[in-house]
């Protein structure tokens, strides 16, 4: 109980300043039980701010890179092909 108490505490000494988002990350987490102290950099490691193609590109992009790798030489071979049939 006064583990909440604190972290109760200290979202509402949070609040009453500017916050800073690493500030609601970071309680959160305590709030979670993530003890561990972690630097801003690592916080920010876990969260993905890419939403729609970005996002979709991200996870893809691999698969992307070949594609545009490959498809420049089907479409030689298949024009070689088709002059010479």
């Amino acid at each position: 109980m006064g583990r909440v108490l604190g972290v109760t505490k200290m979202i509402q000494d949070a609040l009453s300043k500017k916050l800073e988002f690493s500030v609601i990350i970071r309680m959160v987490k305590e709030i979670m039980g993530h003890e561990e102290s972690v630097s801003d950099k690592e916080l920010f490691q876990d969260l993905d701010f890419k939403t729609g193609i970005n996002r979709w590109y991200y996870h893809n992009k691999e698969r992307i890179q070949l594609s545009l790798l490959i498809i420049p030489i089907v479409v030689s071979f298949v024009a070689l092909m088709l002059q010479f049939f």
